[in-house]
């Protein structure tokens, strides 16, 4: 669920994380293909996005991670693709 500072706010009794000096979160998906991968990430990139680091192998995934600074409480997306 997404919510307003405000609402976030009535919620939760620690503070909102500053997301342009921290980490305050990691989100994940999983595709079925490469080319879903780099469609994502080719998408993310036009919007504002950018690569954090070039897209790893790690033999049984691979996996591209973009920054979006769309002021979300946390801001790191990793795409894996387990079948590629």
């Amino acid at each position: 669920m997404l919510l307003t500072h405000e609402k976030f706010s009535g919620s939760s009794t620690k503070p909102i994380v500053d997301t342009k000096r921290s980490a305050a979160a990691l989100f994940s998906i999983s595709v079925d293909s490469l080319e879903e991968v780099n469609a994502i990430m080719e998408n993310g990139l036009n919007v504002g996005g950018f690569e954090l680091h070039s897209m790893r192998n790690y033999g049984f995934m691979q996996q591209r991670t973009i920054e979006i600074l769309i002021g979300l409480p946390g801001k790191s997306l990793g795409w894996r693709c387990p079948k590629c």
